[in-house]
């Protein structure tokens, strides 16, 4: 299988900030060639991990001024939102605690604790499992004056000061689905007997 070379350079890019080790490219890139890494780094919601190998690039080997101040800008806007998303999940998750449950971080926020850098891992919405019972995680929020919509037989959403949380019921799409029923409900099993890092310890 053939490689795109904006991938390519992505793919080292990435690697780089992963193993914190100096980036290593080929060749000097165009214009053009920066513009196709760049956009696919937005893509794929990695623009501020590649920022942290773009910037400790050679001089001869960076991008345009343009370009940097863009990705620059790019990648500080996601680490300030990340910075939001944490310290609402840590409200939430205090919140819980205190009404006598547990709150488990998936997916985004709960898998930034393995990057180098956390705060880049770009999130949309926070999803999030009460094992205690999901409609407990409902509860707390509309007794704070959050706001409940979107319910589902998967999961509904939780805003809370512009945070938008998925709070799920279940982990799995398996509606009209037996195989992933049963996958389901080992992972619930696995959820409610798991042994997690409460949040915002390492």
């Amino acid at each position: 299988m053939t490689v795109n070379p904006a991938d390519g350079v992505l793919l080292r890019l990435l690697a780089a900030a992963v193993n914190t080790r100096a980036p290593a490219l080929d060749k000097a890139l165009s214009d053009p060639e920066w513009s196709r890494v760049y956009g696919q780094a937005a893509k794929q919601g990695v623009l501020a991990v590649a920022w942290e190998s773009v910037r400790r690039l050679p001089p001869d080997l960076l991008p345009d001024r343009g370009l940097r101040l863009q990705w620059a800008y790019g990648a500080e806007r996601i680490v300030s939102r990340s910075k939001r998303q944490v310290r609402e999940a840590a409200r939430f998750a205090a919140l819980c605690t205190a009404a006598g449950c547990r709150l488990i971080l998936l997916k985004g926020i709960g898998l930034s604790r393995y990057y180098p850098s956390p705060l880049q891992r770009e999130c949309g919405d926070i999803d999030i499992l009460l094992p205690e019972g999901f409609e407990k995680g409902n509860e707390i929020a509309r007794c704070r004056g959050m706001k409940v919509s979107g319910m589902d037989y998967k999961h509904n959403h939780i805003c809370s000061n512009g945070v938008m949380f998925e709070n799920h019921r279940y982990l799995t799409s398996f509606k009209g689905k037996s195989d992933i029923r049963r996958l389901e409900r080992i992972f619930q099993d696995a959820v409610k007997g798991g042994d997690f890092v409460p949040f915002g310890e390492d």
